[in-house]
């Protein structure tokens, strides 16, 4: 029999670590508390069950996030091997009273479960606080630890909070001094997760379009942004001259041309290191500035008439009546961004032309009325009813899976992601109920994805 010691959560084995240090008379008292709940505590799994020991437990306490309250936020646990903690019964564990609240970063006051998480102000929790919180988990731990997952700790385990490694053989007080640095959240702020902008599409024989709008859930926490008073909003680029276009200047059917939108942050708000940008819904580039409070949107596209689209051809495809649309033997696409000569187009996948395939291959690029298309997108709930699907290879230019792409496919078992490109994955769109599906990924791409997948709800995944 072996003992499952402590898949305590490694902010707990943190935190039995500060309250050795003699800092005062109530740290004193809840090391012993912890001592005694420790000689109570014994957990047991069965030896004839051959289960992985765990490894690594990153706790990621919530960042307070603008319009929520302290009740509306809770902690997870991400661990290597995944799942060994649940995460849904961590939701029953209530960090509401433990919220301080500042408004110059110096003087801090404890907060209401009911009180608002408000832009500008300054959150922290005290580790001191977490005590309780830790000694409840340890207590209860048979209720968080997922012995179907786990049978033990690994000599080589190791622990972080919020991403922050902690060191458990190092000085008590620095021990002290990181986690409390790792709870100490400062000013509040918002993140701009998504660009989203509307303009008039470019046609052949009209202006230069210098304006843009901006939509979408994040647009309160942006503004268009222009260096010089005179210019304009948006940029346009002729790609055969390079050469910025003016306001007078009008649009060639065949042609290719860039816009260029740079957005700045209004007060208190940040643009995340994966920000997305859609221009008109389609996928756009982004860069941002060095200090991270701007960034610079843009989209390419080319200018076609009515009767070029019309008569596309192609060899290896059937053209549907819609002229954006099109299928090969596998699966139906949407034309996201036009080709220009040698120059690739982009498409994404909206279904599938057979529901009973068992393999699926999406490919990098295909070829669409003798033009390169790259394949950089899967639309939501585009695998739906793919009942007898068992594994899938994801060409290395998709940049987007949408929510429930491959929502609870039974016998999808493998997914293998090629290449590095992948930015956003939708809401469900790996979970999985049952036999785990496993996700093979380039290491490049691992820690990436394994946020990615996180931060969609993704469960029954396992990232390889």
């Amino acid at each position: 029999m072996k003992k499952l010691l402590a898949v305590t959560l490694s902010f707990f084995m943190a935190f039995e670590f500060v309250g050795n240090v003699d800092v005062n008379a109530a740290c004193v008292t809840k090391k012993e508390e912890v001592k005694e709940i420790k000689q109570e505590v014994n957990y047991v799994v069965n030896d004839a069950e051959e289960k992985p020991e765990v490894k690594w437990v990153n706790v990621l306490f919530p960042q307070p996030e603008p319009g929520k309250t302290p009740k509306d936020v809770y902690f997870k646990a991400e661990t290597d091997p995944i799942g060994a903690i649940n995460d849904e019964a961590l939701k029953t564990v209530d960090i509401s009273q433990y919220w301080q609240v500042s408004e110059d970063g110096k003087n801090y006051t404890y907060m209401k479960a009911d009180d608002t998480f408000v832009l500008g102000k300054y959150y922290k929790m005290d580790p001191m606080d977490m005590m309780d919180v830790a000694m409840t988990l340890f207590a209860d731990m048979n209720d968080y630890v997922n012995t179907d997952v786990v049978s033990g700790l690994s000599k080589d385990f190791k622990i972080a909070i919020n991403d922050v490694e902690i060191d458990m053989n190092g000085n008590m007080l620095k021990i002290l001094s990181d986690v409390s640095a790792t709870l100490d959240y400062g000013v509040c702020v918002a993140k701009v997760n998504k660009i989203e902008l509307q303009f008039t599409e470019p046609a052949d024989g009209t202006k230069t379009v210098t304006d843009a709008t901006i939509v979408g859930e994040d647009k309160d926490k942006i503004d268009l942004f222009k260096a010089n008073e005179a210019d304009d909003f948006v940029t346009w680029i002729d790609e055969a001259t390079g050469k910025n276009m003016t306001k007078d200047e009008t649009y060639v059917a065949g042609k290719r041309y860039t816009a260029e939108v740079t957005l700045q942050l209004k007060e208190y708000c940040v643009f995340p290191a994966n920000v997305i940008a859609l221009v008109n819904e389609n996928i756009a580039e982004t860069k941002l500035s060095e200090d991270g409070k701007l960034c610079t949107v843009k989209y390419t596209c080319v200018v076609e008439t009515p009767d070029i689209v019309k008569d596309a051809k192609r060899d290896d495809a059937s053209v549907s009546k819609d002229a954006a649309k099109f299928s090969d033997k596998t699966f139906n696409y949407v034309i996201t961004k036009a080709a220009a000569g040698k120059k690739a187009g982009e498409v994404k996948i909206t279904g599938l032309v057979k529901k009973n395939i068992k393999k699926a291959n999406i490919k990098a690029t295909v070829k669409y009325a003798n033009a390169k298309y790259k394949v950089t997108e899967i639309e939501k709930k585009a695998f739906k009813g793919a009942k007898k699907l068992k594994t899938v290879t994801i060409g290395k230019n998709v940049k987007v899976v949408g929510a429930k792409a491959f929502y609870n496919l039974k016998k999808l078992t493998k997914v293998t992601i090629k290449g590095n490109s992948i930015k956003k994955i939708g809401k469900k769109a790996f979970f999985k109920k049952g036999k785990k599906l496993t996700i093979k990924v380039n290491k490049k791409a691992k820690k990436n994805i394994k946020k990615l997948i996180k931060k969609a709800k993704c469960k029954g995944v396992k990232v390889k």
